[in-house]
């Protein structure tokens, strides 16, 4: 994503990060071959909200965080996505968080910390608003966790996940009309691999399989989780860029 905020401006991002709602939207294909209706009306609160915050505010806030922060910054902030969880845990689903899981979610966050005080420094511009941004991303984020799990009680993942997309579509398309001009657009080869990875692999696959193990083992234990992004962000750069 860090790539791609330099390819126009954020908002021509959020159009072809529309795209991965639309390559989303293949979950609906599963749902056809298992003879599972999609029911899009009967829950369409559900729906909407979930496309909401997960697909469309996350990433719209995200693409405009990257767009004046750092990747190491945004990184370092959204360390604290398991602490939105673990807050938003106990006043949607009256749940008890226990001390493990607080444990775990301050262990996983200072182990980001570090991991990114090791790399040299990006240079940053305009950092209050991005940092606001991506501060808000991490709500968004958390609360669509939390949902998810409230939700999943009466949906399976593959349903809850396929409606999801197909709200955060709407959304993103809305967002889209007047605000982007193809003339700013300015994409690369590299650019359009990472379009296309980020909207199969990182949407489809990584929405799926989240939403699968928060009904599996709850959203307070999956927290922690969410910050092997940042080690695998650290990966895959050395390997891409050795």
């Amino acid at each position: 994503m860090r790539t791609l905020s330099g390819s126009g401006p954020a908002f021509d991002f959020v159009e072809h990060g529309s795209m991965g709602d639309f390559h989303r939207l293949l979950l609906i294909g599963p749902l056809a071959l298992n003879r599972k209706s999609l029911p899009l009306l009967a829950r369409w609160k559900e729906f909407a909200i979930l496309g909401f915050l997960g697909i469309f505010s996350f990433s719209t806030l995200t693409y405009l965080g990257l767009r004046s922060v750092s990747a190491s910054h945004a990184g370092m902030i959204s360390a604290g996505i398991p602490i939105a969880i673990l807050m938003f845990t106990p006043l949607v689903l009256r749940e008890k968080i226990k001390l493990k899981s607080w444990l775990g979610a301050i262990v996983s966050i200072a182990g980001v910390i570090v991991l990114f005080q090791g790399k040299p420094a990006e240079s940053s511009h305009g950092s209050i608003l991005g940092d606001i941004e991506i501060i808000l991303s991490c709500f968004a984020w958390g609360l669509y966790t939390v949902l998810g799990k409230r939700f999943g009680k009466e949906m399976d993942p593959l349903t809850m996940t396929a409606g999801a997309a197909f709200y955060g579509t709407l959304f993103s398309a809305l967002s889209c009309i007047g605000t982007v001009s193809p003339g700013k657009i300015h994409m690369t080869g590299i650019a359009w691999l990472c379009v296309i990875y980020v909207s199969t692999f990182a949407s489809v696959g990584a929405y799926l399989a989240w939403n699968a193990g928060v009904r599996v083992v709850g959203a307070g234990r999956a927290a922690p989780y969410i910050n092997l992004l940042p080690v695998w962000t650290v990966v895959f750069g050395v390997l891409f860029a050795a």
